[in-house]
C-alpha cells in the first residue's frame, strides 16, 4: 500500500495562505514517518512492486507548486534523513520570487528527487478549453524533460481540480502517475492517485493518523471530500477556493 501526502509551501512561522505550513510542521512530518518505520521515497519508485513488497505500507510525499522553500528547506532535510520526494512544478513561475529556479530543480532532480508537472501556468483546468488542457499539460512535461534529460511521469492537478476530459488528456500526453485530491491509501498502482493533504489545519498531533492512518481516519477524510464535493456543486469550483480562502484569513 501506498500513501501519498500533498504539500505546499514551507513558510518559517507566518501562516499566509490556506496551504502553508510551518517548518516546525515539516520537521514534524519527516520524523514521523521514521517513527512509524515507513520508506519515504519518491512517487514512482512508490508503486514499484519490489518495494511495495518490503513493507506494507510506503509513504511518498509530494510537493505542488514548486516553491523556493522546497530547496532552501525541504531538500537539504530530505538529503540528510536518506529521503526522497516527488515535487510538481509550474513551469512558467519557474524563476520567479518566491519559486525554484532551474538550476535548483536540475540539482534536486541529479540528487534522486523525482519531478513532475504541475501544468504551465496553474490554472482550474475545468476551466479551460480541449486545446488549452493540451498547451498546459503536453508543453510543461516537453519543457521539463528538456531541461532536466529524463521522462516526466506524473502529473498533480492544481486544485485538485479535474474531469473526464481532463484525465484522457493527461493520459494521452504520456503521463502515467497522475495524482488527484481525493484521500485514502493506495493499493497496486491506480489509474489515479489518491493524496492525503497536510496543510495549515493540520496539528503536530493529527502527524500519525495521516502518515499510518486507520480505518475510521480515512473514512473521515472520505467524508470531508464528500462533503467538499457537494459544496463545489452548489457554489462552483472558483467560488468554493474564494470562499475557502475568505474564510481561511
Amino acid at each position: 500500500m501506498v500513501n501519498v501526502v500533498t504539500l505546499h509551501r514551507i513558510v518559517d512561522t507566518k501562516i499566509e495562505m490556506f496551504s502553508d505550513i510551518t517548518r516546525d510542521l515539516m520537521a514534524g512530518i519527516v520524523e514521523s514517518v521514521e517513527s512509524v518505520g515507513c520508506e519515504a521515497t519518491t512517487l514512482g519508485e512508490s508503486f514499484d512492486h519490489s518495494i511495495i513488497a518490503k513493507a506494507p505500507l510506503v509513504i511518498s510525499l509530494t510537493f505542488d507548486d514548486g516553491w523556493d522553500s522546497h530547496y532552501q528547506y525541504v531538500f537539504p532535510l530530505l538529503v540528510r534523513l536518506g529521503m526522497k520526494a516527488t515535487f510538481f512544478i509550474t513551469v512558467n513561475w519557474v524563476g520567479k520570487k518566491n519559486y525554484l529556479n532551474w538550476g535548483q530543480i536540475r540539482e534536486m532532480s541529479v540528487a534522486g528527487m523525482e519531478i513532475g508537472s504541475h501544468t504551465m501556468n496553474h490554472p482550474m483546468v475545468t476551466d479551460l478549453k480541449k486545446e488549452e488542457i493540451i498547451e498546459e499539460v503536453g508543453t510543461s512535461k516537453s519543457i521539463l524533460e528538456d531541461k532536466l534529460g529524463r521522462e516526466i511521469k506524473g502529473f498533480s492537478f492544481p486544485g485538485g481540480f479535474y474531469n473526464r476530459e481532463a484525465i484522457k488528456i493527461v493520459r494521452d500526453s504520456g503521463y502515467s502517475l497522475i495524482c488527484t485530491s481525493r484521500p485514502g491509501i493506495n493499493r497496486g498502482r491506480p489509474g489515479l492517485i489518491r493524496r492525503n493533504s497536510i496543510n495549515s489545519l493540520t496539528d503536530l498531533r493529527d502527524l500519525t493518523k495521516i502518515i499510518m492512518p486507520g480505518r475510521l481516519d480515512l473514512l473521515g477524510k472520505e467524508m470531508l471530500h464528500i462533503t467538499k464535493g457537494a459544496m463545489i456543486g452548489v457554489l462552483g469550483e472558483r467560488n468554493y477556493v474564494l470562499l475557502r480562502n475568505k474564510l481561511f484569513r
